[in-house]
């Protein structure tokens, strides 16, 4: 199989970041659904670091797709 080009990489890498935005959002906003506990800022800090990572993957993704054209 031939190795993808550059800009079909970057588009990839910014569906996975979206993807992964969209998981983490639910994962910081499923508190809500539980009701109060003192268990729930382990998820919720969970959801805070796939939501930057989600969001590193999209802008390094958009650069580089940008950068292909």
């Amino acid at each position: 199989m031939p190795d993808p080009t550059p800009r079909h990489r970057a588009r990839h890498t910014v569906r996975v970041g979206l993807a992964l935005l969209g998981g983490s959002i639910l994962v910081i906003l499923s508190p809500l659904a539980w009701g109060k506990s003192d268990l729930n800022k382990y998820p919720v800090a969970l959801g805070f670091l796939g939501a930057c990572w989600a969001l590193s993957c999209i802008l390094n993704g958009a650069i580089d797709w940008w950068r292909a054209r």
